[in-house]
């Protein structure tokens, strides 16, 4: 009896770890191999950053492919990758809140509207937070979480000329859509 309640308890200790500190990606994005392309660093941490890419149809856009922008997987800090690094991105502005952080860089393409997004849990409260730009042919971007008691955010700032310069905003809005069962959406 006294042997089955150990196990027990380590049983619910382990399940209770695995699942408050565990983070596994399974689709991580890839390096766009193009000619056309713009790159973005993010900061490699437990807040999980995700990418969405969209398409202009008419005078809308609407998202065609979603992909993770942190490690593999990242257990209570532990993480399969702790940086990736690619050719020709400057180093980080003087200023800069991912100077001496791991991250991961990405070579994405130019001139397609993106919306870098992550969630989170506030109580029994989800809350999403995204910025939303289209990246410039050439231009360099760091991308981090802004977290704070009053203000929470997904910060883009573009340090191709060597500082923290704001890029802009979409023009355009996304399609009507329906969300589905499962969080995707249909478009209309």
């Amino acid at each position: 009896m006294l042997k089955y309640s150990y196990l027990k308890s380590a049983l619910l200790l382990l399940s209770s770890f695995l699942l408050s500190g565990c983070l596994i990606t399974t689709n991580s994005l890839e390096d766009d191999a193009s000619d056309d392309v713009a790159m973005i660093r993010v900061e490699n941490y437990a807040t999980p950053l995700s990418i969405e890419r969209y398409k202009q149809v008419g005078s809308c856009l609407q998202e065609f492919d979603h992909n993770s922008l942190t490690a593999g997987i990242n257990f209570i800090g532990i993480k399969s990758t702790y940086n990736k690094k690619i050719d020709g991105m400057p180093p980080s502005p003087a200023t800069s809140i991912l100077k001496d952080k791991h991250v991961m860089e990405y070579k994405i393409k130019a001139g397609q509207p993106v919306k870098v997004r992550y969630q989170e849990k506030k109580g029994s409260m989800i809350f999403e937070y995204y910025n939303s730009f289209t990246p410039q042919l050439g231009h360099s971007y760091e991308i981090f979480t802004a977290r704070g008691r009053y203000a929470s955010g997904v910060v883009v700032n573009d340090i191709t000329q060597g500082k923290e310069d704001k890029p802009a905003s979409w023009e355009l809005t996304e399609c009507a859509r329906n969300k589905t069962l499962f969080g995707g959406k249909e478009y209309k």
